[in-house]
C-alpha cells in the first residue's frame, strides 16, 4: 500500500470500517510509516477531542420548538401536494 491510498482509507481505519485485509493492509502500512502514522496519530486524538462532553451544546427549547414547527408545516405542505397530484 503506498501513503495515497492509506491517507484515503485512514478515517475508514480510524471508525473501523474496514474489511479485515483492508484493517490489515493499512495497519502494515501504518506501522511502517512514519508520516502516515503521524496523521493516524492525529485522526485518533481529534476523534477522541470531538467525542468529550465539554464539546456538546443543548440546543435551547425556542429553537427546538421552532424547529418542529417548520418541519411540521413542510410535512403539511408535501402531504398536500402529493394528495393534489
Amino acid at each position: 500500500m503506498n501513503c495515497q491510498r492509506a491517507l484515503e482509507m485512514i478515517h475508514f481505519f480510524v471508525d473501523e470500517e474496514l474489511d479485515f485485509l483492508e484493517t490489515a493492509e493499512v495497519q502494515r502500512h501504518i506501522d511502517e510509516c512514519d508520516d502516515c502514522n503521524l496523521l493516524y496519530c492525529y485522526q485518533i486524538v481529534l476523534r477522541s477531542t470531538l467525542q468529550d462532553a465539554s464539546f456538546y451544546y443543548r440546543a435551547p427549547l425556542e429553537l427546538k420548538i421552532r424547529l418542529r414547527s417548520s418541519l411540521q408545516k413542510e410535512a403539511r405542505a408535501r402531504l398536500t401536494l402529493y394528495i393534489a397530484s
